[in-house]
């Protein structure tokens, strides 16, 4: 008959010597990811009145993607999660001139807030503002700055 309380403090005793090796082994390195940037803003008139229902198209100018958000009763439009690079973004209502801002450049993390007036006019309209706007968290009160993985590493092996 074979015994099996010899194999059960086996097992017992490998799983504690595990358990103080991990212990021991020292704290890992987990950092959270954030993966894109937020867009994000109000659409009115020219009378300061919201503008519901109006559409923001923001394409990726290097890869071409584009992804459209509406905005609200309040006028108000988000689009979370965008990938860093440059930016055109065109907001168009009916009623309204369409209005083109390019040159946006968004960060990893950043929460960018655009707010656009726009004006009575034709559907045919169009005006493109070319300028970069400063880059400025209007989003955020908090001070951050990139990393580069060479910090990341080394911030990872220094002794505690």
């Amino acid at each position: 008959m074979t015994n099996f309380r010899g194999s059960n403090i086996h097992t017992f005793g490998l799983a504690v010597i595990a358990a103080i090796f991990l212990g021991i082994s020292g704290p890992v390195c987990v950092y959270a990811q954030v993966s894109g940037a937020v867009l994000s803003g109000s659409i009115s008139d020219e009378t300061g009145a919201s503008i519901s229902n109006s559409t923001v198209s923001i394409k990726n100018t290097v890869t071409a993607v584009t992804r459209v958000v509406t905005t609200d009763s309040a006028g108000f439009y988000s689009a979370p999660n965008l990938l860093p690079g440059t930016y055109e973004v065109t907001f168009s209502a009916t009623g309204f001139a369409t209005m083109v801002a390019s040159n946006l450049l968004l960060a990893v993390g950043e929460t960018r807030i655009l707010n656009q007036i726009l004006r009575v006019g034709s559907v045919s309209g169009r005006v493109e503002v070319a300028a970069t706007a400063a880059t400025v968290q209007l989003g955020s009160s908090t001070l951050s700055a990139e990393v580069g993985s060479t910090t990341v590493r080394e911030l990872c092996s220094a002794p505690r």
